[in-house]
């Protein structure tokens, strides 16, 4: 695998070298993506994927970080990586941007769209208790 990710109910989501993107549900089972996943991250927002072409998929049905979910909504915008968390989604894009997601909820997994958020970051990542931890492009860890 060349990414893995592990929600706090146990879930574990990974992509291999070859973009394939693989779930564990007691053993690793092959999904196919509308094109090569290249990060996953899986949460109680349920599952988000970026691709090669910095696009980003929600899993349906996977909000509470539980399943294999139903199905790839596409969510408009470009990111090369993001995370899921409690009730929060947070990505960053080529130019280092920061973005959170809003009104994420169980009525509404993919929210309403994305918020820019201070900061210039390459890598994110946020907890069970919505704290967000970032990389910036000097390996600095931000909190």
């Amino acid at each position: 695998l060349t990414n893995i990710d592990v929600s706090n109910s146990g879930e574990v989501w990974g992509v291999n070298a070859g973009g394939k993107h693989l779930q564990k549900a007691g053993k690793m089972a092959g999904n196919s993506l509308m094109a090569k996943a290249v990060q996953v991250s899986v949460g109680e927002s349920g599952v988000w994927v970026v691709n090669k072409n910095d696009d980003i998929y929600y899993r349906e049905g996977t909000f509470r970080g539980k399943g294999a979910g139903s199905g790839w909504k596409h969510v408009p915008g470009k990111l090369t990586w993001v995370s899921s968390g409690n009730g929060i989604v947070v990505g960053v894009n080529r130019c280092q941007n920061v973005y959170y997601r809003k009104g994420v909820s169980s009525k509404n997994p993919v929210g309403t769209g994305w918020q820019l958020a201070p900061g210039r970051l390459v890598q994110v990542d946020v907890d069970g208790s919505q704290e967000v931890y970032g990389v910036d492009a000097g390996h600095n860890i931000y909190k």
